[in-house]
């Protein structure tokens, strides 16, 4: 088993980064760029969508880094795009919906555009 986690440089990732060691590899993210460069199995991206400033994007990123029948296991939660949320993921939820629609086949779970999703399971086509 190999496990990568890729997060930006914050709090949270430096725990990560100092409770798990050399266990697993650190990718550190740089916003707006393209940071992934391997082909993965399984693509974990939970209650983060509604925080991003650019979720299409991303979720393109995240297709491409996929291996072919690849997981994206994901969540989507439903703001008003304040605090922590960005009016981006608001504006762009819709959009990120279709692409995952039309690049995804959904294993578990439904794409909910109208309220928050639970985990979802999306196999690429």
């Amino acid at each position: 088993l190999k496990i990568t986690i890729a997060d930006i440089q914050q709090i949270n990732s430096h725990f990560a980064s100092w409770r798990l060691g050399k266990e697993v590899e650190f990718i550190s993210l740089s916003p707006f760029k393209k940071n992934l460069t391997q082909k993965y199995d399984k693509i974990f991206l939970i209650t983060v969508l509604e925080h991003l400033p650019n979720p299409l994007e991303v979720i393109k990123e995240l297709k491409n880094a996929l291996n072919n029948n690849g997981l994206l296991i994901f969540d989507y939660i439903k703001s008003e795009g304040q605090g922590l949320d960005t009016v981006e993921a608001v504006n762009e939820r819709a959009e990120v919906l279709s692409y995952i629609s039309i690049h995804f086949d959904i294993i578990v779970g439904e794409l909910k555009e109208g309220e928050s999703m639970g985990t979802t399971v999306a196999k690429i086509k």
